[in-house]
């Protein structure tokens, strides 16, 4: 389990989500984006409960593991797999469009002719 500081929070969850969170918020710093992303946490009851971050370029996130937490990890691996794949497209070169062969090809019989 892990323990991420949020706007002045502590919220405990599961190991891979913390670090699919702080990837996804990386990425998202690297190209000045935001987004909220929904994660499962513990709460004040200790049981999971849903809670809302925000994420962009000035979001600051401190992860620190918790080896002394006795209860169940959480997981989900649908949301992990979810942000890991939402990183991955943001980490992805962005390339140029080709231009279509009609366009090409009149190009080429303007200079042709």
């Amino acid at each position: 389990m892990r323990a991420i500081h949020y706007a002045g929070e502590d919220l405990l969850t599961g190991t891979l989500i913390a670090d699919a969170v702080l990837e996804y918020a990386q990425a998202l710093a690297e190209t000045e984006g935001s987004a909220t992303v929904e994660i499962p946490v513990i709460g004040t009851g200790g049981q999971a409960v849903a809670s809302t971050f925000l994420l962009g370029p000035s979001s600051q996130l401190i992860a620190v593991e918790l080896p002394e937490f006795e209860g169940e990890e959480l997981t989900d691996p649908e949301l992990v797999a979810h942000l890991e794949e939402l990183t991955a497209q943001l980490k992805r070169p962005v390339g140029r469009a080709l231009p279509s062969e009609s366009i090409m090809d009149s190009q080429i019989l303007d200079e042709i002719t």
